[in-house]
């Protein structure tokens, strides 16, 4: 992919918008109940990712509160959050992935 901005206005407009709609990456995600790892798949991630969570319930702010709720382990089309094995079903969190 070239980064040069030459060509026509259209054509350097569609490429800023195919960069912002690959780096804008979003989604919710509840953890998994009765274990302490949670894997989300998110085709366009790889291990250079970087993914921010924010809590949207009380339970999962509960759960980040905790300190052990994290972002454990990268891979191609994959992101791991580590949590605590609790059996609560609401702790979902919005992410955004930057790559």
């Amino acid at each position: 992919m070239s980064t040069r901005a030459d060509g026509s206005l259209k054509q350097v407009i569609d490429q800023v918008n195919r960069l912002e709609r690959k780096s804008n990456i979003k989604g919710r995600i509840t953890l998994k109940t009765n274990t302490t790892q949670t894997v989300v798949t998110v085709a366009q991630i790889g291990v250079d990712g970087a993914v921010a969570l924010s809590p949207m319930t009380a339970t999962a702010a509960a759960e980040m509160a905790s300190g052990a709720c994290f972002v454990s382990a990268y891979g191609p089309g994959t992101f791991t959050i580590t949590h605590r094995n609790l059996a609560q079903t609401d702790r979902t969190f919005a992410f955004v992935v930057a790559v």
